[in-house]
């Protein structure tokens, strides 16, 4: 009987340990999303724009990259709301942030044009959806920041 026991716990353990393992690959993985997405929309727009560097991220939505910007910046929305952080602030943040990544997705910048179209998933304005999306791109990134720092230097102390 008590072989038994001991082969369960022998199997609780490794698969905790695989749990483990996935946990940081995971949030390595979206570390390395985060920073390749400029990146990945840069290079895919130089194909389609003729090596012209567009002012803002926002305004590859309109270019052949949008599905890499949505889907991307969508997966890190996906993640930062899943994730469960170090500290009770961490999932607080982390679910702020995902929620703002969204709001980004979902209301995109102005397309200039010089007329007023509909954007977006709601197909509104886009002099409006330009104004909700700098509110949440602004949320997004100086609000949530500082304490990101303080959870990176916590991970980057485990690992």
């Amino acid at each position: 009987m008590t072989f038994n026991y001991l082969f369960a716990d022998n199997i609780l353990t490794n698969r905790r340990q695989s749990l483990i393992i996935s946990y940081l690959t995971m949030r390595r993985l979206i570390g390395v999303i985060g920073i390749g997405l400029p990146i990945i929309i840069v290079l895919g727009g130089f194909i389609q724009n003729e090596f012209v560097m567009l002012d803002l991220i926002s305004n590859y939505y309109y270019t052949n990259m949008r599905d890499f910007f949505v889907g991307l910046l969508f997966g890190i929305s996906l993640f930062l709301i899943s994730y469960t952080g170090y500290e009770k602030i961490d999932n607080i943040v982390g679910n702020l942030s995902g929620l703002f990544a969204l709001g980004i997705i979902m209301f995109p910048t102005s397309m200039y044009c010089g007329k007023d179209i509909n954007v977006g998933i709601f197909l509104i304005n886009d002099t409006l959806s330009e104004n909700i999306h700098l509110i949440f791109s602004a949320l997004f990134f100086f609000y949530c920041l500082p304490i990101r720092y303080s959870s990176l230097l916590n991970m980057v102390r485990d690992i």
